[in-house]
């Protein structure tokens, strides 16, 4: 389900200024679509930004397009790998990772050998 401005400042506590002022300066999720209304989010992408803010992870998100690598209060920026390249490299890190996958469509192209 999508979410719009509205949706997406009652989620994060916040007023619609707020949000759109970050998100006009890069500091919040990309949109998943935008509207004449304005930009549509899924309820999973506010909710875990609002978790993560205060951390200094850094959420990567593919928009059905290209990556995007988010740090908290910083600008959105293009990531260089590809999708398939991300989940390859999850798929054989040698170190722990934490992630979230939020799409099926990112999980179904996972090696069956990933440990996810």
């Amino acid at each position: 389900m999508l979410v719009g401005l509205i949706e997406a400042a009652e989620i994060m506590g916040e007023d619609i200024q707020t949000i759109k002022k970050l998100y006009k300066h890069g500091k919040f999720p990309k949109a998943i679509e935008e509207h004449d209304r304005g930009p549509a989010w899924t309820r999973e992408q506010i909710e875990h930004y609002k978790k993560v803010q205060g951390s200094n992870m850094t959420v990567y998100y593919h928009d059905g397009r290209q990556m995007w690598k988010l740090k908290i209060n910083a600008p959105r920026e293009l990531f260089d790998k590809t999708l398939n390249e991300f989940v390859d490299e999850l798929c054989t890190a040698r170190k722990k990772m934490a992630f979230t996958i939020l799409h099926k469509k990112q999980l179904q192209i996972c090696h069956s050998n990933c440990p996810i």
